[in-house]
């Protein structure tokens, strides 16, 4: 037993470092993401919500993601109750568990120095590190994706169709927490099978066929499910234009995605009298059929949610809205230098360069026939043809890229590590002291891009590089390579620092970032706001309606609303207001069925300034146009939001 825990000590050890970046201080992040937060929230009180993604319990409009990683975040919330931890918590044991099956697929194929080096590597990417500590969900998809490429890696070296049905049951999964996403590395899947399968090419096309339609069957299980419900039995799908999931899939978190924002401007800026919404459940509903409120979190609780302290937005969500309408979104302008620029190389690009010198290099040795282990040959195409894509990807689309996507690049980028100091000990060790000298370099570039943060750092560590690169001269010439491929961890400094960044200053819970941007990010607590009084007089006057209020957006207060008052709130517009789930029409069928009596909508100044951005306009114009304007009744009691009006609907 000792022996075996002495030889596993150095994965020991980096597993205990990931738990370490990854879960200490969650208890500080609040409720991470709060679009997010509030549909798990209400996702727990009722199985219809559960089922079918709803932001609120009732089931107006749905989250404009699969819910499977969601899923896993209420399953957390009914054991540990729901809290910060319940909802960042699976995302960090995600990630903690891609780091072991990154090292235990690296290991089989290369050896325990590769699986380490690997290991460790995926575990000190600052994105990786942001992501596995926030509840947007893409650690659990990182995860499935590594599960998958295992699979995918046995099939080609077996020859074996089950393993590539294991692959599409991942890559199926995946698809269920984050949609096309999950797709980016189907083809490296198919691609090394079809290169190395021993099969003849028949038998090979019928092996990807079938896994295909494995993959696809369980990606669009619950799409189809969604879409072949009548629309009155469940809720408008948020964030699409025909109230369908799979045109959700292909729309906004597709072509939006991947060729430009400009697809989502959609029919949104005519009247929503222009557009033919379905119906919604909430029309036919039974009134006596709410969920039990009582059932529900105690605001007295340690993880009060009420507490500004659980519920701040860092930084100021208005300088986070970063505009739909640049191209490249968050990510900057599209180029073959993207991934270098200031918004994006600190989060993933600190080992890019030696990437694509693996490439290159195993581009020779495959076309010169050098490599002879098949298995060693199969892993470092798979992750060649995962990476290349995705770089392509990442650097060209001008669709909308949000830095945290980098994510995905983590894990090949961290396999590709590892093959590469494999190669570089076993065939070419004259290349170590100039790769190591270009990746310092490199490396020291990119740190110096952040100016007025952690000066010390650079001039400290061109000292430490220029030292390290001494002792690597020196060993080769005595001939003593024992320790040279150690000195290569010489350059995880820059990326551990980076690391803990979330854990020292707290994680951009919006959108999860590292480094220096989270440094004043504490300012912006300041801008919470106070929503209890204003929730205090809708719960006295609320009577036997079904929603407590209808709010303009999730993100303008929305969320917040469902998260402090655990009642329901109607968003009328979806994420940020860019949704027609009703005509106004049906917004006043619901108002004489006392479904909905209280509506908050942006003050006049306010819903002009913001016209573009708030598609509901005709509906939030009628209720102030024919609303009783509570206003000064908030403000006698403390109640008024700025920007905000609150008006009595009947």
């Amino acid at each position: 037993m000792r022996k075996k825990i002495k030889s596993n000590l150095p994965i020991i050890l980096i597993i205990i470092l990931a738990c370490v970046v990854y879960i200490w201080g969650l208890w500080n992040e609040g409720l991470g993401n709060l679009y997010y937060a509030a549909g798990v929230f209400s996702m727990g009180q009722n199985f219809h919500a559960f089922f079918y993604n709803s932001i609120d319990s009732i089931g107006f409009i749905s989250i404009d993601k699969p819910p499977l990683g969601l899923w896993i975040q209420v399953l957390f919330t009914k054991i540990l109750g729901f809290n910060g931890i319940a909802l960042l918590l699976p995302q960090a044991l995600a990630g903690v568990l891609s780091v072991y099956f990154i090292y235990k697929i690296m290991i089989k194929r290369f050896g325990k120095r590769v699986g380490i080096v690997s290991a460790l590597v995926l575990t000190l990417t600052p994105i990786y590190v942001a992501v596995s500590r926030n509840n947007t969900i893409d650690s659990i998809l990182i995860l499935m994706l590594i599960l998958a490429s295992e699979q995918a890696i046995k099939a080609a070296q077996k020859s074996s169709i089950k393993h590539l049905i294991y692959a599409g049951i991942f890559i199926g999964l995946g698809f269920n927490v984050k949609m096309l996403q999950a797709y980016m590395i189907v083809p490296a899947v198919y691609l090394t099978y079809l290169v190395f399968s021993k099969e003849k090419i028949i038998k090979k096309l019928i092996s990807c066929t079938v896994s295909v339609l494995v993959l696809l069957v369980i990606s669009l299980s619950w799409i189809m499910a969604v879409d072949l419900t009548p629309p009155e039995n469940r809720p408008y799908v948020g964030s699409s234009t025909t109230n369908s999931a799979l045109e959700l899939t292909m729309g906004f978190n597709g072509l939006g995605r991947l060729i430009g924002v400009n697809y989502l401007k959609r029919s949104s800026l005519n009247d929503s009298s222009n557009v033919i919404p379905p119906k919604t459940n909430v029309q036919n509903r039974d009134m006596n059929n709410r969920p039990n409120v009582n059932s529900l979190p105690d605001t007295n609780s340690r993880r009060n949610i009420n507490n500004p302290s659980n519920l701040k937005n860092r930084p100021d969500e208005k300088n986070n809205q970063h505009s739909n309408n640049r191209s490249g979104g968050e990510a900057g302008t599209p180029s073959i230098f993207r991934l270098y620029n200031s918004k994006n190389a600190g989060q993933i690009s600190w080992f890019l360069l030696p990437v694509f010198i693996v490439c290159i290099f195993y581009l020779y040795l495959f076309f010169n026939k050098k490599i002879k282990d098949m298995s060693q040959n199969i892993t470092t195409f798979y992750f060649i043809s995962c990476f290349i894509p995705m770089y392509i990807y990442f650097s060209f689309s001008p669709g909308l890229v949000h830095r945290y996507y980098l994510a995905m690049l983590s894990f090949p980028i961290s396999a590709l590590i590892g093959i590469g100091v494999y190669f570089l000990k076993q065939q070419q060790k004259i290349f170590i002291p100039i790769i190591f000298a270009v990746t310092a370099i490199l490396q020291l570039y990119i740190q110096s891009l952040y100016k007025n943060w952690l000066n010390w750092v650079v001039p400290c560590l061109i000292v430490i590089f220029i030292a390290v690169l001494v002792l690597i001269f020196i060993d080769m010439k005595r001939n003593d390579n024992k320790f040279i491929i150690n000195y290569l961890f010489v350059l995880l400094i820059i990326p551990a620092i980076w690391s803990f960044t979330p854990i020292i200053y707290g994680n951009n819970e919006r959108i999860p970032i590292a480094g220096p941007e989270l440094v004043n990010q504490k300012d912006s607590s300041n801008n919470y706001v106070n929503l209890s009084n204003l929730i205090d007089f809708l719960k006295e006057n609320k009577g036997d309606t079904d929603y407590l209020v209808a709010a303009p957006s999730a993100m303008n207060l929305g969320a917040k609303l469902i998260l402090e008052s655990k009642e329901p709130v109607m968003i009328l517009g979806g994420f940020k207001g860019n949704d027609n789930p009703i005509t106004v029409e049906d917004f006043k069928n619901l108002i004489n069925k006392n479904v909905i009596e209280y509506a908050l909508v942006p003050t006049s100044n306010n819903l002009d300034r913001n016209r573009n951005e708030t598609i509901n306009s005709s509906i939030i114009e009628w209720i102030r146009l024919n609303g009783v304007n509570l206003d000064n009744e908030l403000k006698s009691r403390n109640g008024k939001i700025d920007g905000m009006s609150l008006y009595k609907l009947k």
